[in-house]
């Protein structure tokens, strides 16, 4: 029986073997086949590039194309061409209820109108090319050009200029370094036009200022349009022009999130009476940011306890530049944003002015950067040297100055204070123990090092390095630090 059972175990192991070797080779033709399918997988994908990358060339043909015919058909109608646009009656924006200085400011507008495309057709190099007064501190600023059938052939004008304008090969990667549109309003007709005009000229900047879009939506897409025609664009701005709708912004910030190389923001007043400035600002302070600076002055921003904020500039992210100027925040988003710059080493310059923060706030801030009770060794070193607060009154941190350099500042600053009292020496003791002694050729070079280089000279609370010298000498005992020289 015994001789049976063995043989039948022996059969059974043969057949599990031969099993095992089966599945072995169909796993073998089927990780073949896996192999197989990848590659023809990466074949189709490769193919697909190689078609989008054609398509793209296409497109861009096709584009130069229709501004080649549309340019064709100006130089036919254009032979001999000359700016003969007739001037807009006085009596057109009188009847319209203009007083006479508001008047000035319109044909002021009017005529750089005249001059911007006389400069296009010329060939002219030029840095930018501004509509309107883009000078938004001045007062006749507020006056916006309104639409109008007699401003059409103005519009026909320009847009005319710049399908004729030539790129010139000058090695620079925009043709122009601004185009800024500003205090004038733009009708559907007239942003369809430019949109069409100005696709294969290459911007920097990009401005929309006071525009009164008739169609809110449609200048929206005007912006999104022109964003997504210059990849190449690295700034833009756009102030007092209110979005009522939270999907036009969404759409808005959805193509500034997704641009290749925006690298600073500018959206003053945007925030129409649907859109809340605290979900602009969650928008763009994102964990994959590319932006560098971010301006969001008067958009009614209030976190409602939200630490968003906070936590964005406590990952330390590459954001360098934050205006958060003439909002709602209080207290209590300083005390958070004070908690988050001592572990930013990127934020350079956060602009809090004319919000509704109060003492109890800014003496969280100034914590941030230069502690009340600071020990040399250990508050002054771990609290924020790079980032200047804006809307502090004596802030400590000089955003024109490298890190090393806001501290001995900071350095100087606390041994004027002890020096009042005479407890230099004392403090340094304190915190060094018996290694204090061995510090005073560096804290004497510190001393008359900032003071020789004017970074504390501006500052009403700092005394003469002569007093803190001679207070140093005075205390600590010189002649024992020589003794084994």
């Amino acid at each position: 029986d015994d001789g049976k059972t063995d043989a039948t175990e022996l059969s059974m192991i043969s057949e599990m073997k031969a099993q095992m070797s089966r599945m072995q080779n169909d796993m073998d033709s089927r990780l073949s086949q896996i192999d197989e399918l990848q590659n023809k997988c990466q074949s189709m994908r490769n193919e697909m590039d190689g078609k989008r990358s054609r398509l793209s060339r296409v497109d861009e043909l096709e584009n130069r194309c229709s501004r080649l015919e549309r340019s064709m058909k100006v130089l036919v109608q254009d032979q001999k061409w000359e700016y003969s646009v007739r001037p807009v009656p006085y009596s057109y924006w009188v009847e319209r209820g203009y007083d006479e200085d508001e008047i000035d400011a319109l044909e002021d507008v009017l005529a750089g109108f005249e001059k911007q495309t006389c400069k296009l057709r010329r060939g002219e190099e030029r840095g930018e090319i501004t509509l309107g007064n883009d000078d938004l501190r001045n007062d006749e600023s507020e006056t916006v050009l309104p639409h109008g059938e007699l401003l059409l052939p103005h519009w026909q004008e320009f847009t005319n200029a710049l399908q004729l304008y030539h790129q010139s090969d000058t090695g620079r990667p925009f043709d122009f370094e601004v185009f800024s549109i500003c205090n004038i309003q733009l009708s559907p007709f007239v942003l369809d036009t430019l949109t069409q005009a100005l696709k294969m000229i290459r911007f920097e900047r990009f401005v929309l200022a006071r525009n009164d879009f008739v169609n809110a939506r449609k200048g929206v897409n005007f912006a999104i349009e022109f964003m997504q025609n210059h990849p190449g664009l690295s700034d833009f701005s756009c102030s007092d022009n209110p979005i009522d709708s939270m999907e036009d912004m969404n759409h808005l910030l959805g193509a500034i999130n997704s641009h290749p190389s925006l690298k600073k923001i500018y959206l003053e007043n945007c925030c129409g009476e649907s859109v809340t400035g605290h979900s602009i600002l969650c928008s763009l302070l994102t964990s994959d940011i590319r932006i560098k600076r971010i301006f969001l002055p008067s958009n009614n921003i209030r976190t409602m306890g939200s630490t968003h904020l906070s936590d964005f500039l406590a990952g330390n992210p590459p954001l360098e530049y934050l205006e958060l100027r003439n909002n709602h925040l209080d207290d209590n988003d300083a005390a958070v944003i004070a908690e988050a710059l001592q572990g930013n080493t990127n934020l350079c310059h956060i602009d809090l002015e004319e919000n509704n923060i109060t003492d109890v706030g800014s003496n969280a801030l100034k914590s941030a950067i230069f502690p009340d009770s600071s020990g040399m060794n250990s508050n002054v070193a771990n609290a924020n040297h790079t980032c200047y607060i804006h809307g502090l009154e004596n802030d400590i941190n000089n955003f024109d100055l490298r890190k090393v350099l806001n501290i001995e500042r900071k350095i100087y600053f606390l041994m004027s204070s002890r020096n009042r009292q005479g407890t230099n020496v004392l403090h340094l003791d304190l915190e060094f123990g018996g290694d204090s002694l061995k510090l005073a050729p560096k804290v004497l070079e510190c001393v008359h090092r900032c003071w020789r280089s004017n970074y504390v000279k501006i500052s009403h609370v700092v005394v003469n390095p002569l007093s803190i010298m001679y207070e140093v000498l005075q205390s600590w005992k010189m002649p024992n630090l020589f003794e084994n020289c």
